[in-house]
């Protein structure tokens, strides 16, 4: 992708290992991962703005930028659950310079609603 803006971002939560498998927030006291909800998003800007917005982005917990192509951000997002994802989404919509926000992915078998409504932990 052009531009890519390698450093926003940083200090998000981790992915577990390797970067694969179940997305992970922190680990417990017991060391075992907290799985996490995951989306992935394209958040498009105003001209001229996509370099302020990846600034803006990258102070949000949760929020990793990958990359931009033009005016559109390449961003991964996770939170505690779908409603709190949803929320920081949205929250995006009303960010000065955002034109769109466009949900490309969202892995949402781990949040804690949908998790005790099949019976899981």
């Amino acid at each position: 992708m052009e531009g890519s803006h390698e450093e926003a971002g940083r200090g998000a939560p981790g992915r577990g290992e390797a970067g694969r498998g179940t997305p992970t927030r922190g680990t417990p006291a017991c060391g075992e991962a907290v799985p996490v909800v995951i989306s992935s998003l394209l958040v498009e800007t105003l001209s001229g703005e996509t370099g302020r917005v990846v600034g803006e982005l990258g102070r949000i917990a949760g929020i990793e930028t990958h990359g931009t192509h033009g005016r559109v951000v390449v961003v991964s997002l996770e939170a505690e659950s779908v409603r709190a994802s949803q929320a920081i989404a949205t929250s995006l919509c009303a960010m000065d310079g955002v034109s769109g926000v466009q949900l490309v992915y969202a892995n949402f078998e781990d949040d804690p609603v949908i998790r005790q409504r099949l019976g899981r932990r």
